[in-house]
């Protein structure tokens, strides 16, 4: 954190989707890292990383996502075949 940043009090808290801080958490493995977020902003906050996958009870975001997913359409296109 910058010393302008620390001379005005403790940093705000913000909660941010864990990929957009460059952890590869996304379904297909990868990362969204904003170098906005993490370069500039960065330097007055300090980042609460969450995923929202496993906030919502899906699990493990890279394998759970992608069978909900699965399930869904399954379910959808035998509801549509009746």
């Amino acid at each position: 954190m910058s010393a302008t940043a620390q001379a005005a009090g403790p940093p705000i808290r913000l909660g941010v989707s864990s990929c957009l801080l460059g952890q590869e958490v996304r379904f297909d493995g990868g990362h969204k890292r904003d170098r906005f977020l993490t370069e500039l902003l960065g330097s007055f906050v300090e980042w609460v990383p969450v995923c929202p996958e496993l906030e919502i009870g899906l699990g493990d975001g890279n394998v759970a996502l992608e069978n909900s997913l699965r399930v869904v359409i399954a379910t959808f296109s035998a509801e549509r075949a009746v």
